[in-house]
């Protein structure tokens, strides 16, 4: 009896064992699996990110040319030949050994191939690199449907702390980039029929491409509208920008446009004639012929006619005169959306502006408007 207990409990202990020795084996061969998948995972993930982080923009256009601050490190070996050079008015930097370089028209990888074989005749396998300490101002022409068409200078400073801790230590980039919104701002805005989801940019190419100039269209509504943040592209100097008007004008976009940081926060326009207020009103710049009015007390009983005068940045002129009525729809022609140096008189009083608001009615136009003209058209 006792020998039948002690063997039954021998043959318990032996299926725990067993089952024991099972579980291990399932549980080790379940982990060993898993690990492998996560191993998978994370080597699939360690692929992604270095393809993001060697990933280069095949679309850098960047032409060195006079003004660049540039840094050059010919060998990480050799510091002596290291230098930070500025390319003088002729396109040319004067380097230690090769002296005098031609470096006008070179992206920097083109300048970087010809360093390095001429660096060869020195010293053994040199590695240069080359980093943007500065960028020159960017010259460009904007025209089309925007306030203030012509040529630019533009430099956009980095002022932030960051920025200032990473100038000291060294860091590339003194400048920020300029992009198509920031050349649009420096233009004064848009127009409220500006179609700008057919930009045309124009480039000056580099010499390997075979020098001459490349075209694009640009639709900068998708960024706006953060569908294609891309299409805000930077703007190189030498860039020719054309904004073309809209062929129909649709309300929802223009609202869109006027909400945008696209254009100034602000206008300045003038309202005289028989109101309580005459002279130069500045407003939020999605306001209307009726917003003005309003602003300036309202217009008086039997005031006569609204005569609404704006200079275009082809040199026309719209000019319109029609009954004021507080009801008419915004964005309508006789409660337009109003843009910096727009005049609007009420009745026959007669029209006195001073000297400080004529300053800022013939700005946006200055090229083509005078003080004269202006009394002249209104008159």
């Amino acid at each position: 009896m006792k020998k039948t207990k002690v063997f039954n409990k021998t043959l318990n202990n032996v299926r725990k064992l067993g089952t024991f020795l099972l579980l291990v084996c399932f549980t080790s061969s379940f982990n060993i699996s898993n690990f492998q998948k996560l191993e998978a995972i994370e080597e699939e993930k360690n692929i992604i990110l270095s393809d993001h982080l060697l990933k280069r923009n095949i679309n850098d256009f960047y032409i060195l040319g006079p003004g660049d601050i540039i840094k050059i490190i010919v060998s990480e070996f050799i510091k002596e030949l290291d230098q930070i050079i500025t390319i003088d008015q002729e396109g040319m930097g004067y380097l230690k050994k090769l002296k005098n370089v031609n470096m006008n028209g070179l992206k920097k990888s083109e300048l970087t191939n010809v360093l390095n074989k001429e660096y060869s005749k020195y010293i053994n396998e040199p590695s240069v690199r080359i980093k943007i300490i500065k960028f020159r101002p960017v010259n460009i022409f904007i025209d089309g449907a925007v306030s203030e068409p012509g040529f630019y200078s533009l430099e956009r400073k980095n002022l932030n702390l960051e920025a200032e801790i990473e100038s000291k230590i060294g860091v590339v980039n003194l400048n920020k980039p300029i992009d198509l919104v920031f050349a649009i701002q420096s233009a004064n805005g848009l127009n409220n029929d500006a179609d700008i989801s057919k930009i045309v940019i124009t480039r000056q190419n580099s010499l390997s491409n075979g020098g001459g100039r490349i075209k694009t269209s640009v639709n900068l509504l998708k960024a706006i509208e953060l569908e294609d943040p891309k299409q805000n592209i930077r703007i190189l100097d030498g860039d020719t920008i054309y904004i073309p008007n809209a062929n129909d004008i649709d309300k929802k976009r223009i609202n869109k446009l006027l909400k945008s940081n696209l254009n100034p926060r602000t206008i300045d326009v003038f309202v005289g004639g028989s109101v309580e207020d005459q002279g130069m009103k500045t407003l939020m710049k999605s306001s209307t012929l009726n917003d003005a009015v309003f602003i300036s007390g309202g217009a008086q009983l039997f005031s006569g006619k609204v005569k609404f005068f704006r200079y275009n940045s082809d040199g026309s002129v719209d000019n319109r005169q029609f009954r004021f009525n507080k009801k008419n729809k915004r964005g309508s022609f006789r409660n337009p959306y109003l843009r910096t140096g727009d005049i609007i008189f009420i009745g026959k009083s007669r029209l006195t502006i001073t000297n400080e608001a004529l300053e800022k009615l013939t700005a946006p136009v200055a090229n083509i408007l005078n003080a004269y003209s202006l009394y002249k058209i209104i008159d």
